[in-house]
This record gives C-alpha cells, structure tokens and sequence, in this order.
C-alpha cells in the first residue's frame, strides 16, 4: 500500500480499495501488485498482469481515472449477480481511490425476516477483518508513545499470562502474537469462549494449551493475537475496548464502530447473523458474541467507517494530509513475518507469508 497522490500511485492497484460487508461474510481488498523499482510516476498507468506470479507491468487501456470510473460503473451489477448467486441476504459496498469514497451503496438486506434493507450506514458484524484493524490500533499506539514497540515481550504488560512453554512466555513479542507465530494452535481457545467464557478466563488458562515450534510455524489464532491487543491496552492502563475508541474510532470519525456486542444489538440500523441452510438459503439460527476476542473478531462497523480506515491505510497512515501513523510502524501491519507456503520446484511460483 501506498501514498494516494497522483504522482505516487504504482500501479491502478495499489490506490483502489474496496470494502464489502455482507449479512453472513464481510471481504475486504486492497491489491497491492504494481509496478517495478525502476519505474517512473507515470507507472500510475499501468497494472500488474499475467497468469504467472511474475508480476509483468503493462499500460493501463486509459487512464487511471477512466479506469477506476469504467470499474465502478460496473460494479453494481458485479454486487448484485454475486448476492444472485450466492443468497446471500445483503452487502454494503465502498470503494476509495485517490483519499476519497468513489462508491458506497447497500443491496439487498439486513433482515430475512422483516426485510429491512441495507445501506451504507448498516452496522455488520465483521468477524476477523477485526484483526488488520486492530493493528492498526496497536500501530498507532506505538506512535504516541515512544517507549512501546511491536518488539516489546507481552509479559513486560501482562506480567501474570503464560503460556505452556516458559521460553516462548518470557520472551513472545507483541508482533509475534499479531503474526501467528508464537505457537498456539489454530482456534486454541475459541472453544471455551463458544462456551461462554470472558477472556480474562481464557487467557488465564491458555498456559495449559501445548504448543508448536516458536516462530517456525503459522498458526492462526484468535486468541493468540488478542493477547497481544491486551498487552497494548494493558501499557496505557486502558481496556481494549478504550484503547479502540481513543486511538482509531475516535480521531477518524468512526462513530458506528464498537468492539462491544451490546452496541451492536443496540444500533437500529444493522444486519442480523444469517446462516447458510441450503443452496442460496439462509436464516437466523444464532447470536455471535466475541467480546472475550474482541482484537481478533469482535467488531462490527459500517461500509462507510471501514472506508474511512482504508483511506488512512492507503495514505501511508496519513488523515487530511498529516501524519496520523507513522507510516514505518504501520508497514509492519501488511510485511511478511512468516514463510507458509510455496512450490520450490516452480521458478515461476511465489512464496506465500
């Protein structure tokens, strides 16, 4: 991701972000394939293309801007075959380029029953696209105070946690934590919170789940990254749920964002959780809370909220022209930390992080 002025843009994909909330899944993208070192700003003309990972920089057809309009134009009817298609109640939809929302439209609904329809400002629950936004929380919290670092071991914040390994507890960092990588096993955890425990108790017990090789494995845990939220709440003295509001929510104008299952029953305008029950068929069959992981997937927010985010990150952590986030602890957010995958015997494959 990078600046969004016109001059800077490499590559149509970088500058164009798009953020879909629908009543069962929430997708967000913001493709960062662009153009080569040794381009020129006129690489604002061109995108990566090809079906090998070689990431090949040709011209645009136009220009950017014609581009992004002949895009949006078509994306009505892209958002509405795909509900068609899938059943899906309702989605809210933005798209930003160049600092600024292009597009923002709801479709369908947010209730199968009352058939209530969405709009931009419908409050979905948006599962784990919580965790990119909770970095960068935890990045802009590192930028006001010069004393933290995604480097800082948790028990330096939370001196009481452990985990089953007293190596790995003495000396797994923050980064580790929103990197997957200190161990815990995928969903360790998320079983007593199905149940119905907080996460005081869940991280209280974690100590008791074995754990894979430190730093050499991914395992994707959503209570290994709350942890690490905690800790950077615990370093102010706050709740995550303060830290949240103070450091994000607040200062972008995010006023229909919550980390707070409650807020989000109590808001009028939101999308009730959908199952899927058959083909293209869904209903109303449960109630997610996820407060005990709130970091990990325990927010809901509105199309236009998340759009307010995606412009800050496109901008290189920059609101209305200022540095909000400094842009080198925000890059840590979206860099490769681990190694999961690749083709060794394929040239032409890209080694997935």
């Amino acid at each position: 991701m990078n600046g969004n002025s016109s001059t800077n843009n490499k590559g149509i994909a970088r500058g164009v972000a798009v953020s879909a909330v629908a009543a069962l899944t929430l997708g967000i993208t913001a493709c960062t394939a662009g153009a080569t070192a040794e381009s020129s700003p006129s690489s604002a003309s061109s995108v990566a293309l090809g079906q090998d990972p070689s990431q090949d920089v040709v011209d645009l057809y136009t220009d950017r801007d014609t581009a992004v309009a002949a895009a949006v134009d078509a994306l009505p009817a892209f958002i509405e075959k795909a509900l068609t298609q899938t059943g899906v109640p309702g989605a809210a939809v933005a798209v930003v380029s160049n600092g600024k929302v292009v597009f923002e439209e709801g479709y369908g609904v947010r209730d199968v029953t009352t058939e209530e329809l969405v709009d931009a400002d419908t409050v979905f629950q948006i599962a784990s696209l919580s965790k990119p936004l909770s970095s960068s929380i935890v990045a802009k919290a590192i930028t006001d105070d010069a004393d933290l670092s995604w480097e800082d071991p948790v028990v330096e914040y939370l001196p009481d946690f452990a985990l089953n390994d007293p190596h790995v507890t003495e000396h797994a960092k923050i980064a580790d934590f929103f990197s997957h990588r200190t161990g815990i096993p995928t969903c360790g955890g998320d079983d007593l919170e199905d149940v119905g425990f907080d996460a005081d108790y869940i991280m209280a017990h974690m100590a008791k789940i074995p754990l894979a090789s430190f730093r050499d494995t991914y395992q994707y845990s959503n209570f290994g990254l709350t942890v690490g939220g905690e800790a950077v709440a615990a370093s102010r003295g706050q709740t995550w749920v303060e830290t949240a509001h103070e450091l994000l929510f607040e200062p972008l104008g995010m006023t229909s964002t919550t980390v707070v299952h409650d807020e989000y029953l109590a808001a009028d305008d939101r999308a009730a959780m959908h199952a899927r029950t058959g083909e293209g068929v869904y209903e109303q069959l449960f109630d997610r809370d996820a407060d005990a992981e709130a970091p990990a997937g325990g927010v809901a927010s509105t199309a236009d909220d998340i759009a307010k985010w995606m412009n800050m990150v496109l901008a290189n952590g920059e609101v209305d022209g200022a540095e909000f986030i400094d842009p080198l602890v925000l890059a840590k957010t979206y860099s490769a930390h681990s190694i999961t995958g690749g083709d060794a015997k394929n040239l032409l494959s890209r080694t997935s992080h």
